[in-house]
């Protein structure tokens, strides 16, 4: 989901199929709009398994998984697991 703002601001349309990117992955996610949200967040639930496929010289996740996305580093009070927080992405048309 993307506040209705930040999909008109950077030129994506509900349902468009974007590119989401962080210093460790990319994936394809269909852009949702929310009226809801902070501006400038984008949230992701969760996605399939994940999927790799080389795209335009590109390793993409197909099946949309945030733990393409985030750090391998454990949480520290997590005990163990990933907190999925406080990620910064970019997203552009795919």
């Amino acid at each position: 989901n993307m506040h209705t703002s930040d999909v008109d601001k950077d030129g994506l349309k509900a349902g468009q199929r974007g590119l989401v990117e962080s210093p460790r992955g990319k994936l394809y996610a269909s852009v949702v709009e929310a009226h809801i949200g902070q501006p400038g967040v984008v949230r992701i639930a969760e996605g399939a398994w994940c999927c790799f496929r080389e795209t335009n010289g590109e390793t993409i996740d197909m099946g949309g998984s945030v733990s393409t996305l985030m750090s391998k580093r454990p949480a520290r009070i997590g005990q163990g697991a990933v907190i999925a927080g406080g990620c910064r992405v970019k997203i552009r048309q795919a």
